[in-house]
């Protein structure tokens, strides 16, 4: 009992507490935020021009605190608290007058009633309660509102602080407006029936009562969000309830955008609110931002704020926002929206700022259509959890789990969209969103499938690396090193794409990979080139033009560039190191510029930013690095925007005017790249790394696909002037043989042996039987290819069926394989033109001569089985000319050996086996057409049979 009267108390004596604003003059904005930030008081508004910044106190003890670190903090008027009293003791008191501002039982009946008035646009959902008990809703409007379709998400919020009412009467009026407008205003119409509203009215149902910014336990719930840089607790609070209610409901869901509405400026914030530096999608939030403020027009012609949108950090810097968290940690691109000067103001003035913000709020609701959208799915039409992202973009968004659609919010141009998924192959598009505002893209993913990849390293010579360091970001990350003979190896790796780097004697390799299975075997091959240019500091600074104090030092062993050799770096500081001369990348592609770094520099106030420029005096941000990191780390930019151009690159720290730490060390500076006027050999692709994918688009080519100039160069690794089968095979020995070079690289290479091979015509089919010395196969058959099954599955093979065209290679000996090939209305003799091993040859294709009768004259012949068809044996006989070795093999559809009958000496004469049907495993067969091949004294007789069980 005096527990439950000792929580009574203190919450009653909470509740006559409450926080004011004070007035500070400031001349040094920045510095005095900074600082007052630093007390975990929350500032509420910023004036660049007079230099005022009002924050607010919970109580007399933060406004001393205030006082004591220098502050003439004044505490000022509070007119929303006085009119919330007005309303409390007199309005909301009466019951009887009329009433704008909905007491807290009056909005919960508000909410309640449209669902029941609204059932099919209409649906209430309680996600959640405040400190005090209240209910947190959102009402979701769509035109069928109890399904989740495919449809993008939009999320508005209002008063978040309890004293800022506006967003809380606009929302209650929208949704008014949008319910009794549905089906009779267009605008309306088309939001509901292709869009999915949240709308949140009052998030701090507890401040609201109390007439209070904070919420009941004193926190200010928009500097309580965890932080995208990793602080969960910005203000030194828990979480608070209504946050962690907002955030689980939040991540339930996929807002596409959001806003959520403040009183006490009349601005549009975009983010980020805790750093300087931009987001991957400001130029969108900008076109996002103007949408709402261009249609209000007082916001607009803001004496104050160009257009009437603010950056959130340019303004002043704020730490634990909503919206940080939203753009952070989950899809929302979300805004802040400042509607009004005046926090609480009288209900006569309401409908004022209805007509202000009324058409700005459905044309945002509208920019949720604008982009890129669609669904994700595997090639059996079910939705897939997957992740979707831009590339230059690094921002990741999620789409729908259960249904597979996904909307990424862009502006009009040309994006290469990624989707990858757990388990699945990822896929990339080139997307073009008109003018006109969105596109589709539907992804189809496939299955991945497991790798076991065989590797070599080799420099750009062909020469195998031993002892090089690979790493491969797969989870966890992958790090191994090759081995005397430059191999190594990656056991069960799903298919996907992977950030691939790696480093020894012959130079460097980094590159994302894709990394696909292509025909029998997982084959790698990583060629280290060069760098274009390398500093490891152990020779001083020489290519550097250091600004100050930059400098090296020593650091385990090695030489190291920091900014600040002696100590902590000074307060505003702006020093930057550049390169003494400009890089030339004239016909250099895909570079790379790489470098180790470890860094303690005071977050979100000071940054060493790596910057690029193509002429000197106009800076590109490549990054800007702030906060702690203890460890060396690995960082990696592209300098792709550069090539074909100079390249001018600098270091510069960037400190305030308070605060302090160790600095950045730098060490290892490499800059890569691919310059396209010298081949690498065997790299079809142009992905600087050689797979089985190089292989098989020679092979394409040599059945008549295409490949362009640089193409046809890398893929002429004997310097014929023209790509073969042949090449395809070169390729397979260069990833499966870590001594073999090209014979572009090594004249002396050895070459393929001239051989023959076995055709003949067979009821329809032509038969192809190898020779052991068998490698590289290209046929130019005159007729159409109706199947060739067997030939597919165990090489590396491409056939274009119409024109009769095949290619195929194998590192192994296919003499064990018989390779039936059915053809479109062939004659029974013909002349086949061929590629065998490199040699060109024409082969007279005749029909098989055996007779069925065996002579008694020294011939081989092989006899029709009998009988056949049969179940569940048959009789094969053959006749021997001499006494010789013989082989008698069965063979499937495939040309998969079945079993072998024989392999023995034996005399001259006839000779007669019975098979029963069963394998080489002892298991039956099932039912079909199987061949039966003899082989002797240098020749092959093959004959089909027919097993019908």
């Amino acid at each position: 009992m005096k527990k439950l009267l000792f929580l009574v108390l203190s919450l009653w004596s909470l509740a006559l507490l409450h926080g004011y604003p004070v007035h500070i003059q400031s001349w040094k904005p920045d510095q005095d935020v900074k600082a007052i930030n630093a007390l975990n008081i929350s500032i509420d508004s910023v004036n660049r021009r007079s230099g005022a910044i009002i924050a607010y106190v919970r109580d007399e003890t933060e406004h001393d605190l205030l006082r004591s670190h220098g502050y003439d903090a004044r505490r000022i008027p509070d007119a929303s608290r006085e009119y919330y009293e007005y309303l409390r003791d007199t309005v909301w008191a009466s019951k009887t007058l009329v009433n704008e501002y909905y007491d807290i039982t009056e909005y919960t009946e508000f909410m309640q009633n449209i669902a029941l008035d609204y059932p099919n646009i209409c649906h209430l959902e309680q996600f959640g309660n405040s400190i005090q008990g209240h209910p947190l809703y959102f009402m979701k409007i769509s035109d069928n509102v109890s399904v989740n379709e495919a449809e993008p998400e939009v999320k508005l919020v209002a008063s978040i602080h309890g004293d800022e009412t506006v967003g809380y009467i606009m929302m209650l009026r929208l949704i008014e407006h949008l319910t009794e407008n549905y089906n009779i205003d267009p605008q309306i119409t088309d939001l509901l029936n292709n869009t999915e509203i949240w709308i949140c009215p009052l998030m701090n149902p507890d401040g609201y009562v109390n007439g209070e910014r904070y919420n009941a336990a004193g926190i200010d719930l928009n500097r309580n969000f965890p932080m995208p840089n990793g602080i969960t607790n910005p203000d030194g609070n828990p979480t608070a309830v209504e946050n962690i209610a907002m955030m689980d409901f939040s991540q339930d869901h996929n807002f596409a955008i959001g806003i959520n509405f403040h009183g006490g400026a009349l601005v549009i914030n975009y983010p980020w609110d805790y750093t300087y530096t931009l987001t991957p999608d400001n130029q969108t939030i900008l076109d996002m931002s103007l949408t709402y403020s261009s249609q209000n027009q007082p916001m607009y012609n803001s004496s104050e704020f160009e257009d009437g949108i603010t950056n959130g950090a340019a303004w002043y810097v704020i730490t634990g926002s909503m919206q940080d968290w939203n753009y952070g940690f989950t899809n929302n691109i979300e805004l802040t929206a400042e509607i009004s000067n005046i926090k609480w103001p009288h209900a006569s003035t309401l409908d004022g700022y209805w007509e202000d913000n009324r058409q700005a709020i459905l044309d945002f609701i509208a920019y949720a259509q604008n982009g890129i959208k669609g669904l994700v799915t595997d090639d059996m039409g079910t939705a897939l959890l997957a992740f979707i992202s831009i590339i230059g973009n690094n921002k990741v968004i999620q789409n729908d789990s259960q249904l597979g659609d996904y909307h990424r919010i862009m502006l009009p141009g040309t994006y290469t969209i990624k989707a990858s998924s757990p388990g699945y192959i990822p896929q990339t598009a080139e997307v073009t969103v008109p003018a006109s505002g969105y596109t589709e893209h539907n992804f189809v993913l496939q299955t991945a499938a497991y790798m076991n990849i065989s590797g070599i390293i080799r420099d750009s010579a062909g020469f195998p690396i031993p002892n090089a360091s690979i790493k491969i970001d797969t989870e966890p990350q992958t790090l191994l090193q090759s081995d005397a003979n430059g191999e190594f190896s990656l056991i069960n790796i799903p298919e996907g794409d992977y950030k691939v780097s790696a480093w020894g004697s012959g130079g460097v390799f980094q590159k994302t990979l894709a990394l696909r299975k292509h025909g029998p075997e997982d084959l790698l091959v990583l060629i280290l080139q060069n760098p274009i240019f390398a500093d490891y500091f152990e020779n001083g600074i020489s290519n550097w033009n250091p600004s100050g104090t930059w400098s090296i030092i020593p650091d385990n062993g090695n030489n190291v560039l920091t900014d600040s050799p002696s100590g902590n770096y000074g307060a505003n500081q702006n020093r930057p190191i550049s390169l003494a001369s400009p890089l030339s990348l004239q016909s250099i592609s895909d570079c790379q510029l790489s470098f180790r770094a470890k860094w303690d520099l005071e977050f979100g106030w000071d940054y060493v930013y790596v910057e690029a420029s193509s002429n000197g005096s106009d800076w590109d941000q490549l990054d800007a690095i702030t906060g702690e990191q203890e460890e060396w780390t690995n960082l990696n930019y592209s300098l792709e925007s550069y090539s074909n151009s100079d390249l001018y690159l600098r270091f510069r720290l960037r400190s305030d005017w308070s605060g302090s730490g160790d600095g950045i060390y730098i060490d290892d500076i490499i800059i890569t790249g691919i310059n396209s006027s010298h081949a690498i050999y065997g790299d079809v692709d142009m992905d600087t790394a050689i797979s089985s994918a190089d292989l098989q688009l020679i092979l394409d080519y040599s059945v008549g696909g295409s490949l362009d100039a640089a193409q046809l160069i890398n893929a002429d690794t004997d310097l014929t002037d023209g790509v073969s089968t042949l090449d395809a095979y070169n390729i397979l020995r260069y990833m499966k043989q870590s001594s073999y070079m090209f014979p572009a690289q090594d004249p002396t290479s050895p070459l393929l042996p001239e051989t023959e091979i076995s055709a003949y015509m067979e009821e329809g089919a032509l038969l192809i039987s190898p020779s052991d010395e068998l490698r590289s196969l290209h046929l130019d058959i005159p007729y159409v290819i109706q199947n060739a099954d067997s030939i597919e599955s165990p090489h590396y093979f491409a056939m274009d069926a119409a024109n009769g065209l095949m290619s195929l290679v194998s590192y192994y000996s296919m003499a064990d394989q018989l390779m039936p090939i059915s053809l479109q209305d062939p004659d029974s003799s013909f002349e086949l033109p061929a590629e065998i091993n490199g040699y060109t040859s024409v082969l007279d294709v005749q029909p098989s001569d055996i007779e069925d009768d065996i002579s008694s004259v020294a011939l081989l012949t092989l006899s029709q089985n009998y009988p056949n068809p049969f179940n569940p044996s048959t009789l094969i006989s053959f006749t021997l000319a001499k006494a010789e070795p013989v082989k008698l093999e069965i063979f499937n559809m495939k040309g998969q050996l079945v079993t072998q009958m024989l392999n023995a000496n034996l005399p001259a004469g006839s000779h007669s086996v019975v098979w029963n049907g069963i394998d080489s495993h002892g298991k039956a067969v099932s039912s079909g057409i199987y061949f039966y091949r003899l082989s002797a004294n240098g020749s092959r007789l093959s004959r089909k049979m027919v097993l019908s069980k």
